[in-house]
């Protein structure tokens, strides 16, 4: 899970416990419907938006090992939320400090990615299929990408 998250929805819950003390339980009544109306939007939106995001962030190593996928050892917490669907391709973002060409090495190793076979190797991604699945594996200077798509009769 992404830290600076954390540290927002905590601040978002006691930004709003404060609005509900000064404007609902201490009665601050020249500026009520604006405190009141804050205090709904932030527990309302703002802290279910973040929560959903943690939760997501918090299930994306084992959504991705779900498919048969080792997890990298150096692979460090999900950054931004899982898009997608299998059919227009899900995306897992990690943090990741060892570099593109590390994390290329480990999954062109067979025991990494059983069942999956490299379709396109090349120094920027790497794409591994299986059955109806395509996986494209990259990294930029600190972050880990995955995703995964149906393979169509042009991507096999």
């Amino acid at each position: 899970m992404d830290p600076i998250l954390i540290v927002l929805l905590f601040a978002v819950v006691a930004f709003a416990a404060a609005l509900y003390y000064l404007y609902i339980v201490r009665g601050w009544y020249d500026w009520a419907h604006r405190g009141r109306a804050s205090f709904v939007v932030l527990m309302g939106v703002l802290v279910p938006v973040l929560a959903i995001t943690l939760w997501q962030q918090h299930d994306a190593r084992d959504e991705l090992a779900a498919h048969d996928i080792v997890i990298h050892p150096e692979l460090g917490s999900s950054v931004g939320i899982a898009t997608g669907s299998i059919v227009s391709g899900t995306h897992w973002a990690f943090r990741f400090e060892g570099g593109r060409p590390a994390l290329l090495d480990y999954y062109r190793e067979p025991r990494h990615r059983p069942g999956w076979l490299i379709a396109e190797d090349n120094d920027v991604f790497l794409i591994l299929r299986r059955e109806n699945q395509r996986l494209m594996i990259s990294a930029s200077d600190n972050t880990a990408i995955f995703q995964l798509s149906r393979a169509t009769s042009q991507t096999l």
